[in-house]
């Protein structure tokens, strides 16, 4: 049921700010539609609000329960302003609507980027029981026809209602907001270490055009757990910081589309509920890679990616891999920069798993070709196996079929706390999954599968390996003065592993003999190597396979 909110105020002395009394009363709101609802705004002038005199606006804090207070700070040089707010998911949801608010402007500070902009309340809402966990927007739209979305998260008023959680991934949608002159990209020479939630954020819109990794991405995955009946709890990246007890409530726990921003306390937590027996479904890419820190106040991050040291904390900042903390041990795959911006199929290569019950897949089949994020289910950041990092249990479903081996490796390992991890390691993939026609819905059934959880009786994968050996990139490459090369054997089988330079001419032996099953790793040192490119070919029974490596001095 959708509510329309009637809307009384005052002016009380010279400020314009104003107390709202919220009268609900049940309507039908003629503007609920489905997620298609894009030319709706066709109209409207949706502004980047470099100045104050364009309609902008943020909130107190980035998600609310229902009986809280959620604080509006708006600024537009018009004389008065209108406010939609509404939720988006399998369908697109009106739940307030308010009209001929009083317009304010409000200056923009220096280095708003970092501090924030410190506007004063212009309207402020309760959240209302009938607000169900989810994404909301608010659609603020003046006088001057200037328009502007203020995306904030609905949590559970208790947490556990559902035993599946979702993570949205609101450090990463800051990261990329340069509102006030910076983000954590732009200027390239001068890019912000800080970042301030209390300003408003053009990145976050739910509704446009285009590819995208944010906001949008995101509602596809949500879309698509509400189609198929699955209730869920969304959180933020500050509520998984701030609570060491968010996850005790759930099995099951969603990364969507681009965690790319994590915070220790972050990781810690997600660690803790994995090794207390939850699992994890990672739908997306480049996920836990830049540390960042929050402030006691849980208003700033701070991201040294010049891995110099936090101020917040007086920790080193980087990358988790260079910081004992590698993405890998968690998801099981990492980011890698092969591929980028190529979107395309993927390919099966464990069609046994159990993860593919019911699909019809067989091995080497493709899927996942189109969708409506640029393309193919694998594409845009993708994520494969870390020979060093990756869990020895990992094992590979399938593959993304971009140019040079470059795709996504869909993964799945048992976690010793009991549960288990599922990656698909590519940013694209939900813009895949929502589409539910024809052959996708083979898709489907495979998502499905795994938030249903292994079937009873399987307790562990280790027995069922792939049907292809896998030979992986060595890392790292180019390397100096030592290297690790991995590979992976569906069988018990006689292996050969050899070293050639570029004449073709034999330089070492690193294997010859029979190996069993699974994932192994040789390091690889030669103190006599020249510098240069060397090939390596692993021989498994009849088959074969080579990659080339750089040699350093």
């Amino acid at each position: 049921m959708n509510f329309r909110i009637v809307c009384f105020w005052k002016e009380i002395g010279i400020f314009s700010s104003f107390s709202l009394i919220l009268l609900l009363c049940p309507t039908l709101s003629s503007w609920a539609q489905e997620n298609t609802v894009n030319s709706l705004w066709a109209h409207l002038q949706f502004t980047e609000a470099t100045s104050s005199s364009s309609m902008s606006g943020y909130t107190d804090r980035i998600s609310v329960s229902p009986g809280d207070t959620l604080h509006f700070k708006t600024s537009t040089s018009a004389t008065d302003f209108s406010v939609m707010i509404q939720r988006f998911g399998m369908k697109t949801e009106t739940m307030i609507e308010m009209s001929h608010l009083p317009g304010k402007e409000q200056a923009i500070p220096d280095s708003a980027w970092k501090y924030g902009c410190g506007w004063q309340t212009t309207f402020q809402i309760v959240i209302p029981d009938s607000f169900k966990s989810g994404m909301y927007s608010a659609l603020l739209r003046d006088a001057n026809n200037k328009a502007m979305w203020v995306t904030f998260i609905v949590k559970p008023r208790q947490p556990g209602r559902s035993s599946l959680a979702v993570l949205a991934s609101t450090h990463t949608w800051q990261a990329y907001n340069s509102w006030g002159g910076k983000s954590f990209y732009v200027p390239k020479d001068n890019y912000a270490k800080y970042l301030s939630y209390e300003r408003p954020n053009t990145r976050d819109a739910p509704l446009g055009t285009g590819i995208n990794h944010l906001t949008r991405a995101e509602i596809w995955v949500l879309s698509w757990l509400e189609q198929n009946g699955y209730d869920y709890d969304l959180y933020t990246d500050v509520d998984l910081h701030a609570d060491a007890s968010l996850l005790n409530n759930y099995q099951t726990l969603i990364l969507n589309t681009h965690p790319e921003y994590w915070s220790g306390p972050m990781i810690d937590h997600l660690e803790e509920f994995l090794n207390r027996g939850g699992n994890l479904l990672y739908l997306g890419g480049n996920g836990i890679y830049w540390k960042v820190t929050m402030d006691t106040k849980f208003t700033t991050l701070e991201c040294r990616k010049d891995g110099s040291v936090h101020t917040q904390t007086g920790e080193k900042g980087g990358l988790w891999r260079n910081l004992g903390r590698p993405e890998a041990r968690i998801l099981g795959i990492r980011y890698t920069n092969a591929g980028y911006n190529s979107w395309w199929y993927y390919k099966v290569k464990n069609a046994s798993h159990w993860v593919f019950e019911g699909t019809g897949y067989q091995n080497e089949e493709i899927f996942g070709a189109l969708g409506f994020n640029g393309g193919g289910a694998s594409g845009w950041e993708m994520d494969k196996i870390d020979p060093e990092n990756s869990p020895e249990n990992v094992v590979l479903l399938a593959k993304g079929g971009n140019p040079d081996n470059s795709g996504a490796d869909m993964v799945y390992y048992d976690h010793p706390g009991g549960g288990y991890v599922f990656s698909v390691g590519s940013i694209s993939f939900g813009g895949t999954l929502i589409r539910m026609d024809g052959k996708y819905i083979k898709l489907t059934r495979l998502v499905r599968n795994v938030l249903n959880g292994r079937p009873t009786g399987i307790q562990s994968f280790k027995a069922q390996i792939p049907h292809r050996f896998e030979l992986y990139q060595n890392y790292p490459n180019p390397f100096n003065p030592s290297t690790i090369i991995s590979f992976y054997l569906a069988r018990e089988v006689h292996v050969v592993l050899k070293i050639y330079d570029l004449r073709g001419r034999e330089v070492a032996v690193l294997l010859d003999r029979p190996e069993t099953p699974g994932l192994h790793r040789l390091w690889f040192k030669h103190p006599e190597l020249p510098s240069g490119v060397y090939f390596y070919t692993l021989r498994a029974g009849r088959q074969s396979l080579t990659r080339k490596m750089v040699y350093l001095p």
